[in-house]
C-alpha cells in the first residue's frame, strides 16, 4: 500500500505524468542524466506500470544493476523484473563465471521468448556481450506434451548440446537421469525438476518432483518447455570449429582457450569465437522488439 501512494504521488508530478503518457505513443531511449538514483527506479516502475511492455534500465556497471534490480523488486516485486548481468571482473573476456547470474540471464531470455514484459535491469558490459541467434536460440528449446511420442536418444542429445549433464540421479540445476521409462531433468529457470513417464515412446505423464524424497508433487503437466543451461548450443561439429581455429590463430593465448572449451568444458568461452559458429549472432537488445530503454548516466555508460 505505501510502495502504491508513493507511485501515485510520483506520477502526480507534471513532469513526470508528461513522460508516462508519452511513452505510451512512442517507443524511444530515455537518458535519465542528473537523476537521483531512487527517482529513476520510481520513474521505471511508474512506465512499466504505464505500459506492461519490456523496458530495459541501463547502468554503467553491474554494482549499480544490482542494486537496482533490489529496488526494483521491493517496489513491483521480483516477478516482473529481471536481472541481466555479467561479472564485471571478466567481462572483457566475454565470460560470465557466476552459474546464478547466467541463470538470471537465461531467466531474461526465457521472458523474451515468453512475451512476458519486464522490466529488464542490466549493464553496459552484459548488454554488449555477444549471444547466439534469436531464432537458433528458439530453435533449441524442447518441448514435452502429454501423450506425444518422445525419442529417448534424440532427447538426449539435445539435452547434452543444450549443457546438460547426465547423471545416475537428478538433484541440481542442469542434470538429467534415466532410468527405464522414466526420465528426470532439472531444467532451467524451474524452480523444480521435473519427472516424464513414458508408455513404450509415448508420454504418459509430467509432473515436478521433491529432490529431497524424489516423489512427484503437484497436479500433472500437460506440456513443459526445457530451455538451455548455457547460452551456447553445441549444435555444430566441434572438432572443425577447433581445426578451423587453429588454423587462423595457433598462438597459446587460442590453443590454451580451446583446451579449457573442449577439454575442460568451459563452454562460455566459445562466445569469443561465435561468428565462426552463427553469423547471425546478436545481443539482447535484438532479442527484443521495441523496448523502451533508460539510459542512465549516458556519458558514463558511453565511456564504459
Amino acid at each position: 500500500m505505501q510502495v502504491n501512494n508513493i507511485l501515485s504521488l510520483f506520477r502526480k508530478n507534471k513532469q513526470v505524468g508528461e513522460i508516462i503518457e508519452k511513452s505510451k505513443i512512442d517507443k524511444y531511449n530515455l537518458y535519465c542524466n542528473g537523476m537521483t538514483f531512487n527517482h529513476t527506479i520510481l520513474l521505471a516502475s511508474s512506465v512499466y506500470r504505464a505500459n506492461n511492455e519490456f523496458i530495459m534500465l541501463v547502468y554503467n556497471n553491474a554494482f549499480l544493476a544490482n542494486k537496482a534490480y533490489d529496488s526494483l523488486c521491493d517496489v513491483l516485486g521480483y516477478e516482473y523484473i529481471n536481472l541481466y548481468a555479467v561479472d564485471d571482473f571478466v567481462a572483457n573476456e566475454a565470460i560470465a563465471i557466476s552459474g546464478e547470474l547466467k541463470q538470471e540471464r537465461l531467466s531474461t531470455i526465457k521472458s523474451i521468448i515468453e512475451n512476458k514484459p519486464k522490466i529488464i535491469v542490466t549493464h553496459i558490459q552484459a548488454l554488449l556481450k555477444p549471444l547466439i541467434s534469436l531464432n537458433n536460440f528458439k530453435n533449441s528449446i524442447i518441448k514435452i506434451e502429454k501423450d506425444k511420442e518422445l525419442d529417448i536418444n534424440e532427447l538426449v542429445t539435445k539435452l547434452t548440446n543444450m549443457g546438460y549433464k547426465r547423471t545416475s540421479v537428478t538433484y541440481s540445476i542442469g542434470e538429467f537421469s534415466i532410468r527405464g521409462e522414466v526420465i528426470d531433468i532439472y531444467p532451467s529457470c524451474s524452480d523444480n525438476p521435473i519427472r516424464i513417464n513414458l508408455a513404450f515412446d509415448e508420454v504418459e505423464q509430467i509432473k515436478y518432483y521433491n529432490i529431497e524424497n524424489q516423489m512427484t508433487v503437484g497436479d500433472k503437466i500437460n506440456e513443459f518447455n526445457i530451455y538451455p543451461i548455457n547460452e551456447i548450443i553445441i549444435d555444430f561439429d566441434t572438432e572443425e570449429l577447433r581445426k578451423n581455429l587453429l588454423k587462423l590463430d595457433n598462438s597459446e593465448y587460442v590453443v590454451e582457450d580451446l583446451a579449457d572449451i573442449f577439454e575442460l568444458g568451459a563452454y562460455d568461452k566459445l562466445v569469443k569465437y561465435i561468428d565462426y559458429f552463427d553469423k547471425d549472432n546478436s545481443t539482447l537488445l535484438n532479442y527484443l522488439d521495441n523496448p523502451i530503454v533508460f539510459l542512465n548516466e549516458i556519458k558514463d555508460i558511453t565511456e564504459s
